[in-house]
This record gives C-alpha cells, sequence and structure tokens, in this order.
C-alpha cells in the first residue's frame, strides 16, 4: 500500500511540478543560447500556481528582453546613421584638402576649416549625448531576478510543504 502511494507521489510530482519546470528551463535555454528571436510564451498546463506565475514572469522577461532588442537594433543603426554623417562631410573635406591644398583660395580654405568644425562639434555632441543615454540607462535598476527568486522561492516552499 505504502509503494503505491509512494508511486502515486511520484507520478503527481513528475506531472505538476518536474514536467513544466523542465520545460521553462527548456525556454530559459533557449532565450540565453540562441541566436534567432525567441519569444517564450507562458505554459500551457503549469501544474501549479507558483509554476504558473514562473512561466508568466519568464514570458514577460523573454518579450522585454526582445523588445529591447529590436530597440538596440534601431538605436544602433540610428545611431551610425548620424554618426557616419559627420564622419563622410570630414573624410570628403581631408580629401579635398590633400589634393588641392595648395592651390585653394584662403576663403575656400577658412570655409572648409569651418565645415570641419562643425562637424567636429556635431560628432562631439552625439558622442556626449550618448554617454548621458548610458549613464542614465545604468540609472535605472531592474527587478526581474528578484521577481524570478521571489516565485522559486514559493515554488520550493510548496515543494517542501511550508505554504
Amino acid at each position: 500500500m505504502i509503494l503505491i502511494v509512494v508511486c502515486g507521489v511520484t507520478v503527481l510530482t513528475t506531472l505538476l511540478i518536474t514536467r513544466p519546470v523542465k520545460a521553462l528551463i527548456h525556454q530559459a535555454e533557449q532565450v540565453t543560447t540562441s541566436n534567432k528571436r525567441v519569444v517564450t510564451v507562458p505554459l500551457t498546463n503549469p501544474g501549479t500556481y507558483e509554476v504558473d506565475l514562473l512561466s508568466k514572469a519568464l514570458a514577460q522577461m523573454s518579450a522585454t528582453l526582445e523588445k529591447r532588442s529590436d530597440y538596440i537594433r534601431s538605436f544602433a543603426s540610428n545611431v551610425s546613421h548620424e554618426l557616419k554623417t559627420p564622419l563622410t562631410s570630414i573624410r570628403g573635406t581631408v580629401e579635398l584638402f590633400k589634393d588641392h591644398f595648395a592651390e585653394m583660395k584662403l576663403e575656400d580654405r577658412d570655409r572648409f576649416l569651418n565645415i570641419l568644425e562643425q562637424d567636429t562639434d556635431r560628432l562631439t555632441r552625439l558622442v556626449q549625448r550618448l554617454l548621458d543615454l548610458a549613464r542614465a540607462e545604468v540609472a535605472q535598476p531592474r527587478n526581474y531576478q528578484v521577481q524570478v527568486n521571489e516565485i522559486l522561492d514559493r515554488v520550493a516552499s510548496r515543494l517542501h510543504g511550508e505554504n
């Protein structure tokens, strides 16, 4: 009789906790190791309330990471464009000076030097804004790990029967 109860508890534990937790581990590993876009969805049969919470938190974290990744890709594209414009102008002016400096009129030299100065000022402002943005981003705490830890603590308490 005791053997049947032990087997029953083992099967229930496997169905209600172990399988869903393994599925969550698999989802987390996919998000961590995949080079492709991976957005997890909450488990359809989480088994317990705590595993359901953990599943939803993981899915929300995955979606947030994907949004952030999209934002970073877009931001990097925009920043590279903003940096390339003055750099292209600077490169063109330097090449012009290399090829035609000796025969160039003084007012043309001054005009091109002003362009160089404006473009370097523009680059300096862009870099300063990027640094300011990086500092602001670091100052914003993220609480995902706290949420996941709280859910894992609940799951562990439930497994040990501590409600």
